[in-house]
């Protein structure tokens, strides 16, 4: 036999062997054989949950549904690797009685199984959000009751320790966040490459949001987190969510926004303080325009976007903010375009940083509040 022939026998017998140890070893989502739900039920109407296939080698998905006729189907039945976006679009139950189906992922001669269970009734849509109270996280602006928005937090497996993603204000009228607010620093940036994972927020039915699994035709999928901003941990794929994307113009994506992205990852990475909090935000108020996704969702395209910045150096707590217009023909950003907490509130209509005043007190909560960015503690 050839050298080259004998190298690709070689080649596979390891891979059904890595494969094989995995199946029996375990491990994280990266290194397993496995098929999983993010939601292992569902209310009786029409919809669709996410189903997550791993392993190594390629990999195939089927569905039983026993004595039942067919009643769901899958986006993708086939693949190689973790794939996280697949859906299972099921029908509305209209039998009176709860029903489940078997979804089974086969690898070679392995196997792995999970169930979904449908339910016979409707069930609450609105529970998955988060305490907001007693957090304190400083990164957080504030929330109001009864004003229809509702707030949600992700976390991330770091070497085994849970830490905070992101949370996120979300209005359902527009299918966006208003806002997603996050720490930021070295460790949580970490190193490595975007996942491109485009798929549903598991905390919120995916009838509810606007489709990233697919482009939205003229506008690009503009995070609010940055992918670049994430890359420890199993954190990188729930930057992807839908729920942390809105529609924005190519040329303000591309150019000045990623300029702002870069700008304040290197203030992150500089050394001079422990962890930046940072809000991502964007103005729908006023707003005319709507982007159709390939969904059929109308959803609200912002008219601004904005970041604000809290820190603490050794000199004491400072804080920046960056309001920019959605249709600005600039590609960079100056100084111009940096304001304090306050002017940029008084932009947006938000109060930012309401934990502060607990941590440092009302009066240099103020200060800190009210102090113009200066160039030496925010360079450009």
């Amino acid at each position: 036999m050839k050298k080259s022939g004998i190298l690709v026998l070689m080649a596979a017998a390891l891979m059904l062997v890595a494969c094989d140890l995995l199946q029996k070893n375990g491990g994280g989502s990266s290194a397993s054989v496995s098929v999983t739900l993010k939601n292992a039920t569902g209310d009786c109407d029409k919809g669709s949950v996410f189903v997550v296939a791993n392993c190594i080698s390629q990999w195939e998905l089927e569905l039983d549904f026993g004595e039942n006729d067919p009643w769901a189907s899958l986006s993708h039945t086939s693949g190689q690797g973790y794939k996280s976006n697949i859906l299972l679009n099921y029908d509305a139950n209209t039998t009176g009685e709860s029903r489940s189906l078997s979804i089974i992922l086969t690898s070679g001669n392995k196997k792995s199984e999970t169930v979904f269970t449908q339910n016979s009734t409707q069930q609450e849509k609105h529970d998955y959000g988060a305490d907001f109270t007693d957090c304190g996280w400083l990164e957080l602006p504030e929330t109001k009751a009864g004003d229809g928005l509702e707030w949600f937090c992700h976390h991330f497996n770091y070497n085994g320790v849970t830490k905070r993603n992101y949370s996120f204000y979300y209005s359902y009228s527009d299918y966006v966040s208003l806002w997603v607010a996050y720490p930021l620093n070295s460790s949580l940036i970490g190193s490595g490459s975007r996942t491109d994972e485009w798929a549903y927020d598991p905390l919120i039915p995916a009838n509810l949001q606007m489709n990233v699994v697919e482009t939205i035709s003229g506008y690009n999928r503009g995070h609010q987190l940055p992918s670049a901003d994430r890359y420890s941990g199993d954190s990188n794929p729930q930057t992807f969510y839908s729920t942390n994307m809105t529609p924005q113009r190519g040329k303000f994506n591309q150019n000045i926004w990623a300029g702002v992205e870069d700008k304040v990852r290197s203030w992150a990475k500089d050394g001079k303080a422990d962890t930046l909090y940072v809000v991502t935000g964007c103005t729908v108020k006023g707003s005319t325009k709507k982007a159709i996704d390939r969904s059929g969702h109308s959803v609200t395209v912002p008219t601004s976007y904005w970041k604000a910045c809290l820190k603490r150096t050794s000199s004491g707590w400072t804080a920046c903010g960056i309001w920019l217009d959605h249709y600005t023909s600039a590609t960079s950003i100056t100084r111009n375009d940096l304001f304090s907490i306050d002017e940029l509130e008084n932009k947006i209509g938000i109060d930012l940083f309401v934990n502060l005043p607990a941590k440092i007190g009302n009066s240099q909560a103020a200060t800190v509040e009210s102090t113009k960015p200066t160039e030496l503690a925010w360079p450009l």
